[in-house]
């Protein structure tokens, strides 16, 4: 009996100790979520000749997962589901290639910025030269402030 005793307080001190030390990783991406009235000055440069314009619309930020990832939606106007990485206020975006919101493939490029308390800075940058869309290469200088944070994932 005493045996039993002494195994089942072990078992139940290892539980409590690994218990106590699996440390919930907190859900990062949510300081960042939220609607941002965005102004968006762009520049393109295509045979030569350079153009460029300002934007002004609402980005859309979503938590991806429980950590660091986000979704970003309607950015310069064009593009949904823009995948980013958000660590200590940074915001990265590697490339990847999507769909724009008319269906033409373009090729974003890595970009950088901040998210720091409710205000953002984003450089983005994408591309069609492949895809023969005709638009060139964009650079666009995003900022903003986030109108309506998202407080919890169920939001």
């Amino acid at each position: 009996m005493r045996t039993i005793f002494k195994i089942t307080l072990m078992f139940l001190t290892v539980l409590f100790v690994f218990s106590g030390c699996s440390k919930k990783k907190e859900q990062t991406n949510i300081k960042a979520s939220g609607t941002y009235e965005a102004a968006d000055h762009w520049f393109m440069t295509i045979g030569g000749e350079t153009m460029d314009g300002k934007l002004d619309y609402n980005l859309k930020v979503f938590p991806v997962g429980l950590e660091d990832t986000l979704s970003l939606n309607n950015v310069n106007k064009t593009f949904d589901d823009v995948i980013a990485i958000y660590r200590n206020d940074s915001v990265f975006i590697s490339d990847q290639t999507i769909k724009s919101t008319a269906g033409k493939k373009y090729d974003i490029k890595e970009s950088i910025g901040t998210f720091k308390g409710k205000e953002l800075d984003l450089k983005f940058i994408y591309t069609d030269f492949p895809y023969e869309n005709l638009t060139g290469m964009v650079v666009c200088n995003i900022t903003g402030t986030n109108v309506k944070p998202q407080t919890n994932p169920a939001n």
